[in-house]
């Protein structure tokens, strides 16, 4: 069973995402609070496997609460207001909910949380049924001065863009790109060269994603890739590279 506690302070929300989550019978809402000192104390007497946690709540922020989570508890962030997504992520959110919370969206999160769930009960090194080629390739981001981690598929990273000392990365099927203090080199060292490729100074691609391209200027060209709606842009550079890269394989 994974535990869950909410923090809420719009009833009429709290009560959406009660009713939400009823469609999950693998899950057992332990506990809810509108106001950050009674969330405090909660959590200072329980350890949930997943907070949905507000970002403006009474009394304060719930980003006050982070401190006091445990190590193994997921957050997944829940607000109106997209610009505190950076600051999500860098927290290791497992995922961020804008208001209102679609059922198919909340979908998302859940088979992320329960995927996580059954590999921590299962232990890292354990198999089970529902094991299969794509789950092994599971990237850990870490940071030494962070406590929560994220878990990202190989075979769902689109591409990462570099953001001054961040960088973004486009997953796919998920809206809002997961931005992360690691620098481009270090990503290189750690992403298998046989599918990743750096086409310019600030991108990292998923080649054999890649779907088409088009020139929109003498300088800049749109790169189209599976599993995502969103293009990318890039410069002649780029272009340059992948004409070889496509010149060697023979495409």
């Amino acid at each position: 069973m994974i535990t869950v506690f909410l923090v809420e302070d719009d009833p009429a929300a709290l009560m959406g995402l009660r009713k939400l989550l009823a469609a999950y019978p693998e899950v057992s809402i332990i506990g809810s609070e509108m106001h950050l000192a009674d969330a405090k104390h909660f959590l200072a007497n329980n350890k949930p496997d997943l907070i949905f946690l507000d970002v403006q709540i009474q009394g304060g922020s719930g980003m006050d609460l982070l401190p006091l989570i445990d190590g193994r508890t997921q957050v997944a962030f829940i607000t109106a207001h997209e610009e505190y997504a950076i600051d999500a992520y860098e927290m290791y959110a497992i995922d961020y909910l804008l208001k209102p919370i679609r059922p198919e969206r909340l979908d998302k999160t859940m088979q992320r949380v329960k995927n996580l769930y059954l590999k921590r009960e299962l232990g890292t090194n354990a198999s089970s049924p529902m094991d299969n080629s794509d789950t092994e390739e599971i990237l850990e981001l870490k940071l030494p001065e962070m406590k929560k981690n994220v878990f990202i598929k190989l075979s769902s990273i689109v591409w990462i863009e570099s953001m001054q000392n961040y960088t973004q990365i486009k997953v796919s099927g998920q809206a809002m790109p997961v931005v992360i203090r690691r620098s481009l080199k270090e990503w290189e060292a750690t992403l298998p060269p046989e599918r990743f490729v750096r086409i310019g100074r600030g991108v990292i691609i998923q080649f054999e994603l890649l779907r088409w391209t088009e020139w929109r200027s003498r300088d800049e060209i749109l790169l189209s890739f599976e599993g995502s709606n969103e293009p990318l842009l890039v410069g002649r550079v780029a272009a340059v590279k992948l004409r070889q890269l496509r010149a060697k394989q023979g495409i």
